[in-house]
């Protein structure tokens, strides 16, 4: 998947503001790279990235250091994706996504 930096700020990324719209985010990930991950970032003062996709395993997370490598994976069931930083983020308005690049 190709996306655009996040290291310019939230300007240059979408707004996520609901769990429907992350899932219809990662829906576009998938049909427009075939990859079912995608990357979300907390835009607070360390701009936490996390990579998530949907599996029938439940939901993978990956934490990603500014360079883009894996710092720690989890696979977490429904109820659990509800008590993840992300959804914090999220509640507060400070969970992004950058655009794909088609």
């Amino acid at each position: 998947m190709i996306v655009s930096s996040v290291s310019s700020g939230p300007q240059s990324l979408l707004p996520v503001r609901t769990v429907i719209q992350m899932i219809r985010f990662l829906r576009e990930a998938r049909s427009c790279s075939g990859r079912a991950s995608r990357l979300f970032v907390i835009c607070g003062a360390d701009r936490v990235r996390y990579a998530l996709e949907w599996s029938c395993e439940g939901w993978h997370i990956e934490r990603h250091d500014a360079q883009g490598h894996s710092l720690h994976a989890t696979t977490v069931g429904p109820d659990a994706l509800l008590l993840h930083p992300l959804i914090d983020a999220l509640s507060c308005g400070q969970l992004y996504t950058p655009p794909l690049h088609h």
